[in-house]
C-alpha cells in the first residue's frame, strides 16, 4: 500500500541521518570538559609554582634569590606580612595599633638594646584589627608586655573594618597562600621592583604636605567627626583584653599618640570634647596610659608632624625612648613583686 511504503522510506532516511551525526569525528562534551579542566589545573599549577619560587611574604624561604621581598611585601599587605613574620620569630613584647603605632619602629627599640619588641601595628589599622592581633599573638607565644596605640580616631564604633580574617586565611595553609591573588600580585611587584629598581606601591598622598594638612583639618576631619560613634562594642572587647592580661600577668599599656593642636581644637565644634576626655578615663580604668595628646610644645609645633595626625620620625624616636623606659620600669617592678600566695 502506498501509504505504508512512504512511511517506511521516511523512517529509513531519518535513521541514516542520525547515524551520520553519531559517527561524526567531533569530540563530545566530556572531552571539552577534560580539556578545560586540564588547562585550569595547568594554570593553577603555574601560579602556585610562580609563588613558591618568588615567595613574596617569605612563608617557606625555599629560594634565596636576593629579591626585595621585605620592602615590597611590607606595604602590599601589612597583615599577611606581619603575621608570617611573627610566626617565624615570635617575641614577648608587641606594639599594636595603626600607622602611628607602626611608626614606633623595631629598629628604634633595637638601638636601645630592646631586641624583644615586635611591631604588630598596621597602616590604616583599626581597633578591631589590633584586638584580633592581640589574641593571635597570645595564642602564638607567651606575651609579657603589650602596648596598644589608641588615638581618639580609633575609638569609633563606626570604624569596624577588619582585614585580619582574610589575612589569617591566606597565611594559614599552603594552598590558600600559594594560590592567593594577593600573593600573586605581590610576587609580580617583587619581580618588577627587582628588575627596574622602582617602587610600584606609593603610600604618600597625591598632594603637597601643605595641601594634605589642610585637607586633614577640613573635609577629612569633618567627615570623621560626623561619623564618630561611641565605642560600646570596642570598649567591651578592650575590657576582655585587659581582663586576660591581668589574669596572665601581662603588662598592658595604652599609648595615646600626639596630634597637632589644630586637629584637637576641632572636637568641641562637633560635640566630641567630652567624649574625647571620657575615652581617656576609660582607658586608664583598663591599664596604664601614656598620654602624649596633651597641649604643650610637642603638639603645638607643626614641625613635629607630617600631617595633623601623624608625628614625624624624630618624635617617634623620642616616644620609643620614653616607652622603652616605661616598659623597663614596669618589668623591674614586676620582678620585685612577691609571688601571689
Amino acid at each position: 500500500m502506498p501509504s505504508c511504503r512512504c512511511r517506511a522510506s521516511w523512517n529509513s532516511s531519518t535513521t541514516g541521518s542520525e547515524e551520520a551525526v553519531l559517527n561524526s569525528p567531533l569530540p563530545r562534551a566530556g572531552s571539552y570538559l577534560r580539556i578545560l579542566l586540564g588547562l585550569l589545573l595547568s594554570l593553577l599549577a603555574g601560579v602556585a609554582l610562580f609563588n613558591v619560587v618568588v615567595d613574596p611574604f617569605e612563608r617557606s624561604g625555599l629560594f634565596d634569590l636576593d629579591l626585595p621581598r621585605e620592602a615590597v611585601a611590607s606595604v602590599v599587605d601589612y597583615q599577611v606580612h606581619k603575621i608570617l613574620k611573627f610566626e617565624r620569630a615570635p617575641k614577648p613584647v608587641i606594639i599594636l595599633g595603626d600607622s602611628r603605632s607602626e611608626a614606633l619602629r623595631e629598629e628604634y627599640f633595637a638601638e636601645l638594646g630592646r631586641l624583644d619588641v615586635f611591631n604588630f601595628a598596621y597602616g590604616a589599622g583599626t581597633l578591631d584589627e589590633a584586638i584580633d592581633t592581640f589574641w593571635l599573638a597570645d595564642a602564638t607565644t607567651r606575651l609579657e608586655q603589650v602596648v596598644i596605640g589608641v588615638p581618639f580616631s580609633l575609638t569609633n564604633e563606626n570604624n569596624r573594618l577588619n582585614r585580619l580574617p582574610t589575612a589569617r586565611q591566606v597565611s594559614r595553609d599552603l594552598p590558600s597562600y600559594y594560590l592567593s591573588p594577593l600573593v600573586t600580585k605581590a610576587s609580580v611587584l617583587v619581580l618588577a621592583t627587582a628588575a627596574t629598581g622602582r617602587s610600584f606601591v606609593d603610600e604618600k598622598p597625591p598632594m603637597t604636605r601643605e595641601a594634605f594638612w589642610q585637607h586633614q583639618l577640613g573635609p577629612g576631619a569633618d567627615l570623621y567627626c560626623r561619623r564618630w560613634s561611641r565605642p560600646r562594642v570596642l570598649l567591651a572587647r578592650l575590657e576582655d583584653v585587659a581582663r586576660h592580661c591581668r589574669e596572665q600577668g601581662i603588662d598592658l599599656v595604652f599609648l595615646i599618640p600626639p596630634t597637632h593642636d589644630d586637629l584637637r581644637a576641632l572636637l568641641p565644634a562637633h560635640g566630641l570634647q567630652e567624649e574625647y576626655e571620657a575615652g581617656k578615663i576609660e582607658l586608664s580604668r583598663l591599664g596604664r596610659v601614656l598620654d602624649y595628646d596633651v597641649p604643650g610644645p610637642l603638639t603645638a609645633d607643626a614641625a613635629n608632624f607630617d600631617d595633623p595626625q601623624h608625628f614625624n620620625a624624630a618624635v617617634a624616636r623620642r616616644l620609643v625612648r620614653e616607652l622603652a623606659a616605661a616598659l623597663a620600669d614596669s618589668a623591674s617592678t614586676a620582678a620585685k613583686r612577691p609571688p601571689v600566695q
